[in-house]
């Protein structure tokens, strides 16, 4: 998932000034590439980096539909971390590297909906995992 938010990251990058306008623009382009299927694809066809990122995500998710919830929860955390940051692309990429780090504390600090929805994730990912 960290690829997909650093993905959303490069979109929000654009905003360089701190206007609530203008991010809050940043935020509603990268939730509808994040949530658009075709959008999405044709930013993927672009960049070697999200497409290995896209195909890493669904081999892990199983299947389209995991997928697809996957990037849902993605663009709702991206929300969260443009609310906690003030829209600053610096302190969300520091964020999400520390999350890498401490992924436990990142769960934690987001809200109890986003929350459930990745341990739902997690948990179809496990039970489709098989047991050694």
């Amino acid at each position: 998932m960290k690829a997909i938010l650093a993905l959303a990251l490069c979109l929000t990058a654009q905003a360089e000034t701190p206007d609530s306008k203008i991010i809050q623009e940043a935020l509603s382009q990268t939730q509808a590439l994040m949530n658009d299927p075709v959008l999405r694809s044709e930013v993927i066809a672009k960049d070697p980096k999200a497409g290995a990122a896209d195909a890493q995500l669904k081999s892990v998710m199983g299947t389209p539909e995991g997928a697809a919830q996957a990037y849902t929860v993605a663009s709702e955390i991206m929300e969260v971390l443009v609310k906690q940051y003030g829209g600053d692309p610096s302190k969300m990429e520091a964020a999400l590297e520390q999350a890498q780090k401490d992924p436990g504390a990142f769960l934690q600090a987001l809200p109890e909906a986003q929350r459930q929805k990745i341990r739902a994730l997690a948990g179809e990912v496990e039970a489709r995992t098989p047991r050694h």
